[in-house]
């Protein structure tokens, strides 16, 4: 069984959902409009940040030129705009890379960009393995000095508690840990708020033993569960209106 955070993230959330999405493998009928706008972000970065690796630092037109290329791409399957249009978010995440070029820290190219890891799920403390469990995840950019840098588009800005208790965030460290044979990682966050004047953010975070110990634990309860077929919903008034499985649900 391999496990990644939006997987573990699906099952903590609903199990049911986690069933219909991952073992019955029904694809939702539309993307949410901030999913593909954060994925086209993500991709404009992504490349932004790979051509300083090669020693290059687009301009801000060479950026919006490439985010216009990752918007049309994005927007090629169906997508739940939910009142807002393609052009005004494409206009929008013109606005929020020109805050990020403004306002990030850019000094020393970054290790890696989109570097995809797997490990085993090891207690790192007491060598304890959950035998055919694995873990992966895609750790947006490593900075020098191995540290693993999270970006974020919201709505609203993020506490440091947010941060800090991110389950995801904690699965990147533990696979960078693994990797390097350590047993803690400082990170940061950045994030750019779809604020009526865009704003960036950058929090940073750590995780050690005491983190990965946490983590070893929840990802034991979560396969013994998916192992058992332990799938039941999980009625949230957060979750269940946007929910993309509420049509099977409600027949199940």
């Amino acid at each position: 069984m391999e496990l990644s955070s939006t997987k573990i993230d699906a099952y903590l959330q609903c199990p049911l959902k986690y069933r219909f999405r991952y073992i019955d493998g029904i694809e939702p009928e539309e993307t949410s409009a901030p999913l593909v706008f954060g994925s086209a972000v993500h991709g404009t970065l992504k490349h932004f940040h790979k051509r300083r690796m090669e020693g290059k630092k687009l301009s801000s037109e060479e950026v919006a030129a490439a985010f216009a290329e990752d918007w049309e791409a994005a927007c090629a399957v169906p997508v739940k705009w939910n009142g807002s249009s393609p052009e005004q978010l494409q206009e929008q995440g013109i606005q929020l890379l020109n805050a990020y070029l403004e306002a990030a820290p850019i000094s020393e190219p970054p290790l890696a960009v989109e570097q995809k890891l797997h490990a085993p799920v090891i207690h790192l403390g007491t060598g304890e393995m959950l035998d055919g469990v694995g873990l992966v995840g895609i750790i947006d950019r490593i900075d020098p000095g191995i540290r693993p840098v999270e970006l974020k588009t919201s709505s609203q800005s993020y506490s440091q508690l947010r941060v800090d208790i991110s389950l995801q965030f904690t699965i990147y460290s533990y696979l960078l840990a693994y990797y390097h044979e350590c047993d803690e990682i400082d990170g940061d966050y950045e994030i750019i708020v779809k604020t009526k004047t865009p704003k960036f953010q950058r929090l940073s975070t750590h995780r050690c033993i005491h983190d990965f110990d946490r983590l070893f634990r929840i990802i034991k309860s979560v396969s013994r569960g998916i192992e058992s077929g332990i799938f039941h919903p999980s009625p949230s008034h957060m979750f269940c209106p946007g929910c993309d499985y509420a049509k099977e649900c409600v027949a199940w």
